[in-house]
């Protein structure tokens, strides 16, 4: 029999590790699919009283949420390319799942060395400070492993949560978009931030990465920085 690659050297992506303190961020994979639904139906994301966190309520699809979920991870594994690339991170917390942190390059980050962050946090694990600690982890590995010079965020006007984080960790604003829903139906406001290298507020913990040579040769980046 010939010798059989591991997963992690045909795909890159699988084999960075982002550890920050008691926090641990690595690729998405199929196989997590089935945890990240269930936690999503048991926990929920957002309170029926707040502002709707996102475009469409993708989180209450109920026996869909699994597929739909797949075929989102799916798409962003077959559509990786040095061109376009999103980086969707499953987060654990002292060993439990927390949630989703991405990174998603802007056009052709080797030219524009921007990206664009987004997250998820179980509506259980909200207000502990796990939500700023992912970001600033992510936010770190772009800047220091990536070479990231623009790294941009954006909240649905009304979600003061999303948005006191960005504040905190020392975006400045940077206008607004305006979407149409999902549905085609009616449109909201995103209010956006925009953050620079040295303006990053830093956790309290060291950022620890490995894989992260043969993921910057995924996105079509030279190894020395």
């Amino acid at each position: 029999m010939s010798h059989v690659e591991p997963l992690e050297d045909i795909f890159a992506p699988f084999a960075l590790r982002i550890s920050c303190g008691p926090l641990r961020m690595r690729f998405v994979r199929d196989v997590d699919v089935p945890e990240i639904a269930a936690a999503i139906h048991e926990h929920g994301i957002y309170s029926p009283d707040q502002p709707m966190p996102f475009m469409r309520r993708w989180a209450e699809a109920g026996h869909d949420l699994a597929v739909n979920t797949l075929q989102y991870y799916y798409d962003a594994f077959a559509s990786w390319s040095p061109e376009s690339w999103i980086l969707l991170l499953h987060v654990s917390m002292d060993g439990r799942f927390v949630g989703i942190q991405h990174l998603e390059a802007i056009q052709d980050f080797r030219q524009t060395r921007a990206a664009e962050t987004g997250s998820w946090l179980l509506r259980h694990e909200q207000g502990q400070g796990i939500g700023t600690l992912m970001r600033q982890a992510v936010l770190a590995f772009a800047f220091d492993e990536l070479g990231a010079q623009v790294l941009e965020s954006g909240g649905m006007v009304g979600n003061q949560a999303s948005l006191a984080v960005s504040r905190k960790l020392g975006y400045v604003p940077n206008g607004y978009r305006r979407y149409v829903h999902a549905d085609g139906v009616g449109w909201r406001d995103v209010e956006m931030y925009r953050l620079a290298p040295g303006d990053l507020v830093r956790a309290p913990y060291s950022v620890e990465v490995t894989g992260a040579a043969a993921f910057r040769a995924s996105i079509g980046l030279p190894d020395a920085r």
